[in-house]
């Protein structure tokens, strides 16, 4: 049985979390979940044994370096599968090779040998977003590197949309850098230095994002950046972390390229136990007897009010995106008490709209990945 120095929460608990960072509105009181997975053994790493039986793998699919980039899935890792390109080294490290002649997934110019996280085991679209504390924690050494120089050791990788990475930790020759996408939308990357740290010597190194905020740390070397403020549609974003050997070559004979050996991994996701506050403020009848009010928020997001007429029984008077958070609106009185709440969703949703010849309206809703969704809409802004 594979062990962790934290041992991870069962798939539904995962799942339901990866669910709930995607959808969670912050008018209710979330408490604090936090579970961790493919960690360190709390012993020695255990060298006549497959990958899985000193690292917990239940949680992250492969990528191989074979001919047709084939993936193994965390079933198959955790039975204790292992092959010229995954396996585990002398000294018990779990080590990846990667030639760079080896075949590339779609899209793509270099070949990888590199886990995936998988918050559900059975779904790539169950991610997390940028909200709440999410955590990579990874020893390693790179042995051999190919005739670049190059190898990606760590990324923290976009889903929707154009699915870029956020940030890709690099060793380049001894020196590692964290090369951060400046947008979702954009290849654009700004590039930090984290170190020189040389060929074979340890290198233990921290991929963070929390409430936005992206910290990378390489044997004590820090670099942060806020990517919610350099631009806000990352939070539109779910995310997944990767690890491994993602060499960036791809030419040379079959005994070039990188090796790179792990003696610790492990992922912690905390959701946040605290919630913006939203109030309502100016409240006061207008000269048509209708009732204003302004909805006050903690910035920019997706906001929505409810009424509710015997504080049971609750419908969308309506749901708006602001820049500011605050958002003034007005509601036709009808006989009889009226009582109203707010609430911000996290995960903010997006439409564009287009006009077609037939005088039709187009739309694309644009979300932060593998949750469900709904589309509304009102003449009235009431009903």
């Amino acid at each position: 049985m594979s062990q962790s120095t934290m041992h991870s929460i069962d798939n539904l608990h995962a799942k339901l979390m990866g669910e709930a960072v995607g959808r969670r509105i912050q008018w209710m009181v979330l408490a604090t979940l936090l579970f961790c997975f493919a960690g360190p053994a709390a012993w020695a790493l255990d060298p006549s044994q497959p990958p899985a039986a000193n690292f917990d793998l239940s949680h992250w699919k492969l990528t191989l370096p074979d001919a047709t980039a084939s993936d193994i899935g965390p079933t198959q890792l955790e039975a204790g599968a292992t092959n010229e390109f995954f396996y585990t080294g002398p000294d018990g490290a779990m080590t990846f090779w990667c030639p760079v002649t080896g075949g590339v997934t779609r899209l793509t110019t270099y070949p990888r040998c590199e886990l995936r996280e998988l918050l559900d085991p059975g779904s790539q679209s169950v991610d997390w977003s940028g909200y709440g504390t999410n955590i990579l924690n990874a020893q390693c050494r790179v042995t051999q590197v190919p005739s670049s120089g190059r190898v990606i050791i760590g990324q923290i990788h976009s889903f929707t949309g154009n699915a870029y990475p956020l940030v890709k930790l690099q060793f380049d020759k001894g020196r590692v850098t964290a090369k951060v996408r400046e947008s979702p939308n954009s290849s654009n990357e700004t590039v930090f230095a984290l170190g020189n740290v040389g060929i074979s010597n340890l290198l233990t190194y921290q991929l963070k994002l929390e409430e936005g905020l992206l910290s990378m740390t390489v044997n004590g070397s820090n670099q942060a950046v806020n990517v919610f403020q350099t631009d806000p549609a990352w939070n539109l974003q779910t995310f997944y972390f990767k690890a491994g050997n993602y060499c960036q070559d791809n030419s040379g004979p079959t005994n070039e390229g990188a090796v790179v050996a792990f003696y610790q991994l492990e992922v912690e996701h905390h959701l946040p136990s605290t919630v913006p506050v939203i109030m309502f403020t100016n409240c006061a009848l207008n000269a048509a007897g209708d009732y204003s009010l302004t909805l006050l928020g903690p910035g920019s997001g997706n906001y929505f009010v409810q009424t509710s007429t015997d504080l049971s029984n609750w419908s969308h008077l309506l749901m708006t995106n602001s820049i500011s958070g605050e958002i003034a609106f007005t509601d036709a009185m009808a006989p009889g008490a009226r009582f109203y709440r707010g609430g911000m969703f996290s995960a903010p949703v997006s439409m564009q709209s287009a006009a077609e010849a037939s005088g039709n309206l187009r739309f694309t809703l644009i979300g932060p990945g593998g949750v469900n969704y709904f589309i509304q809409s009102s003449t009235n802004m009431v009903e």
